[in-house]
């Protein structure tokens, strides 16, 4: 087998290592799922001053009741239909008590709602509640965050395009240096071909989008997402190295 295929078969291994995790709970700890399931289930059922009572004291500022009487009344009287784990954060510096964060999905035929508690170990051995949050969704995360074309604009086809058709242009001109006889080294120019320079993205779902100028980018261009609840992001650089190869190909030919 040549460098050539060799090269395309790791192309396209690259681009299947990039499938995400579908499942936040495949890495997320069981006993701390329980724990946060438990405090939801305490706010579901108006236990209002049961949660008061795991704040901690810097987190304490008197009016929680209302606070907690507000989120309650968000969850419908039904059992929920769907509990997803979309989020999940672990965080613990030197000898400072263990942090969690974790999101929930609960979907209740057309409603939704986004639930967010956050807790942590406190020095006694008991966990102390430092962040609640609920909010209603449109949809599920799923579809919200699915990829789809429906929403195609000026900017998103801007992105779809630079995304999709950079690869096979580093690719082509990969080949095409892999095939030439030049009079410098051969594997400096692979490399730099390799390599986008700078970086353009764009989430998918919101069409927010950033520059990064000092990024490289392997393959010029990518598409990520973290899991199936989370939004795609999109991504481009410019393949100066394959530019310039086309440049700069007639005079760095040998003869």
């Amino acid at each position: 087998m040549n460098v050539a295929y060799k090269l395309v078969i790791l192309f396209w291994l690259l681009l299947a290592g990039c499938t995400p995790s579908t499942l936040v709970e495949d890495y997320a700890d069981d006993r701390v799922e329980k724990q946060a399931i438990e405090y939801i289930d305490l706010l579901i059922q108006n236990e209002s001053a049961t949660l008061i009572s795991l704040l901690g004291p810097d987190t304490v500022e008197g009016n929680e009741e209302d606070v907690f009487a507000e989120m309650h009344a968000l969850f419908p009287i039904e059992e929920p239909q769907v509990i997803n784990l979309v989020g999940y954060r672990f965080w613990k510096h030197n000898k400072d008590p263990a942090r969690y964060n974790l999101t929930y999905q609960y979907g209740y035929g057309d409603k939704w709602l986004i639930v967010n508690v956050a807790f942590q170990e406190s020095e006694t051995g008991k966990n102390e509640i430092f962040g609640f949050n609920v909010y209603p969704n449109e949809q599920s995360l799923q579809a919200l965050n699915k990829f789809s074309l429906s929403n195609l604009n000026a900017i998103r086809a801007f992105f779809l395009a630079g995304s999709t058709v950079i690869p096979p242009f580093i690719l082509f001109t990969l080949l095409a240096c892999i095939r030439t006889k030049l009079k410098k080294k051969k594997w400096l120019w692979i490399l730099f071909i390799l390599i986008g320079i700078g970086r353009f993205s764009l989430n998918w779902t919101s069409g927010k989008f950033g520059i990064t100028l000092f990024s490289l980018q392997v393959m010029g261009a990518g598409a990520v997402t973290a899991s199936i609840y989370a939004p795609w992001i999109l991504s481009f650089s410019i393949p100066l190295g394959a530019i310039l190869f086309w440049v700069k190909r007639d005079k760095i030919i040998s003869t």
